[in-house]
């Protein structure tokens, strides 16, 4: 499998999370099944993303000499809890 191809391997799994936080924030639920499931969505999205980065950094995709430290800063915040 090809970089690029491996990026969108991990962006394709990452879709169905994306659409479900969507979701969840237009619906109607039991606050307590939100955050559950809204926590579970992220978690997942954000381990997507960790890997969609790492496949752009190993192939040298940055296109900036800071972008590795850019992506991993931006990935502890998202995965950092609040």
């Amino acid at each position: 499998m090809t970089s690029a191809e491996e990026k969108q391997h991990h962006q394709a799994r990452c879709q169905p999370y994306l659409l479900s936080l969507r979701m969840l924030t237009r619906g109607e639920r039991e606050p307590m099944l939100i955050t559950a499931e809204a926590g579970q969505a992220t978690g997942a999205a954000v381990v997507a993303a960790s890997a969609t980065s790492r496949a752009a950094l190993a192939d040298g995709d940055s296109g900036h000499p800071g972008g590795a430290t850019f992506l991993r800063v931006r990935l502890n915040r998202l995965a950092s809890p609040r």
